[in-house]
């Protein structure tokens, strides 16, 4: 879709894929925020902690019923040029996901009790928490294998109108039965598996084209070995959320898990541009990587997104506080703490993303599933150890740790698979400078502030341009600016004229 085009053009296209992609995860975090104030407001602080734990457990569930089959049958859908063979892979995919729910689902329906006790929570109610997640789980699957389908495949529109619209329904649901006064930690996960259901039938509906009656699982024997190291990667980046919640709940208690939630929910604004970078990426440096001048294109992107991301990370932190205290009230003050390392996190595993490249082109995935190994072992140990010692704040700074663990092992790894000329140097000063802004910020929150913004992350977000400018731009990319910059203002003074 990419090949001949000029630097130019590509990168425009790359945009217009990330526009449409982050206006679909941009309208949902924004909407979901919208169901932060509805919950955090109508619940007390422990119940809204243990919506958020739920919710962790759904899409744990969730991953682990698809396995990583998804985005094995996306890698191999371009290999075929026949459309029935495409429905092939598209079909048995889907064949091994309903054999995993058919396995695994009357399990956990009859050990839904004993979940709940392992959780934590109160056994009767717990149960029924329990079963109302693993209910979804089929619909959660549709959904989740549907939209990876539209995004392989360019259909851009119809992975808004099923990615937005399913949370745009579930708020108008939940908004209705908050005013009819009736919902309950029950009526929640209700509402979740009416809305779930619906928008995954809808989901499957629009890939039918796509979907056959399978000849056979020869395919399935090709696509397990790549989804395996996937499902595994999968499982693993799940599990951290999971993990998090789970350090806060037994070591803290649920009041905690509250305010962990809550500042989850502020924390989330970063991953609006990451999602929208993670989701284009893929389709757009593969289609890519046979050109010539790839990696200069590569490179490019890159220094952009470490520049938007760090400067999103510090801007956001400035105000985490105040906007947690604005949609939750004042009963989550102080929940703001955790939102930069959580946020730093999530832009590290962009830059991951983007930089470790070479172990898709190279059709490794399993180097993924090294470096998400260390970041389990370094996040399971960091995650208990610095709650215990630092609160809530320790459990994201253990969380950031072990993002950064699988951001350096992962790199190095892709570029040991498939070598490329990448241009590090401006990228790890300006992520050193990130670190030291955010770690000056945690030590002195509260005390460097003004009408609520804490001003040493706003200072740094505003400072960090100009130091990218000298150590992440170099003389030729700086040249072009200028001269663009300079064009643009004749242009617009000739207009004037």
């Amino acid at each position: 879709m990419f090949e001949g085009l000029s630097q130019g053009r590509r990168l425009r296209a790359l945009a217009s894929d990330s526009a449409v992609y982050g206006l679909s995860s941009g309208l949902n975090k924004a909407l979901a925020l919208v169901t932060f104030p509805l919950l955090a407001r109508h619940f007390s602080v422990a119940d809204f902690g243990m919506i958020d734990y739920l919710n962790t457990c759904a899409i744990l569930l969730t991953t682990f019923l698809i396995f990583g089959s998804d985005a094995a049958a996306a890698r191999f859908y371009y290999e075929f040029h026949e459309s029935e063979q495409k429905k092939q892979v598209v079909s048995q995919a889907l064949v091994f996901q309903v054999a995993m729910m058919a396995v695994l689902l009357p399990i956990g329906w009859a050990a839904a009790g004993w979940i709940a006790d392992l959780l934590g929570f109160d056994r009767v109610k717990g149960t029924i928490l329990v079963r109302l997640i693993l209910a979804q789980a089929p619909f959660f699957v549709m959904t989740t294998y549907a939209l990876g389908l539209l995004k392989w495949t360019f259909r851009r529109w119809e992975f808004l109108f099923i990615s937005v619209g399913s949370t745009i329904l579930t708020i108008v649901a939940l908004l209705a039965a908050l005013l009819s006064g009736a919902l309950d930690l029950v009526g929640v996960f209700v509402v979740y598996l009416v809305t779930r259901a619906a928008f995954g039938v809808a989901a499957i509906w629009l890939v039918r084209d796509m979907i056959t009656w399978p000849a056979g699982l020869k395919t399935l024997r090709f696509i397990l070995p790549f989804a395996i190291p996937f499902g595994a990667t999968c499982i693993i980046i799940s599990l951290l959320p999971f993990i998090e919640r789970s350090a806060v709940s037994f070591l803290l208690g649920p009041l905690a898990l509250g305010y962990y939630a809550a500042g989850t929910k502020v924390a989330m604004l970063i991953n609006l541009p990451v999602s929208a970078i993670e989701t284009s990426w893929h389709p757009f440096s593969v289609s890519l990587h046979k050109e010539p001048d790839a990696e200069t294109t590569y490179n490019i992107v890159l220094k952009g997104v470490c520049l938007a991301l760090f400067a999103g990370v510090l801007a956001i932190s400035s105000v985490a506080d105040l906007v947690v205290q604005l949609l939750g009230s004042d009963r989550y003050s102080g929940a703001g703490v955790v939102v930069f390392p959580l946020c730093m996190a999530v832009a590290l595993q962009a830059v991951c993303t983007v930089a470790a490249i070479g172990g898709l082109l190279a059709k490794r995935p399993h180097i993924r599933l090294y470096s998400l190994g260390a970041m389990l072992v370094v996040s399971a140990v960091a995650i208990p150890l610095f709650a215990s010692l630092f609160g809530i704040a320790g459990a994201a700074w253990g969380s950031l740790a072990g993002a950064l663990t699988r951001t350096v092992i992962e790199t190095w790894l892709a570029q040991k698979v498939w070598p490329m000329a990448w241009r590090f140097g401006g990228v790890f000063i300006l992520g050193l400078y990130a670190f030291g802004v955010g770690m000056i910020h945690q030590a002195t929150v509260g005390r460097v502030a003004w009408l609520g913004i804490e001003l040493i992350p706003l200072a740094g977000a505003a400072l960090i341009i100009p130091l990218a400018w000298l150590v992440l731009l170099d003389a030729g990319e700086r040249t072009k600016i200028l001269s663009m910059l300079s064009a643009a203002s004749n242009r617009s003074r000739s207009v004037v004229l």
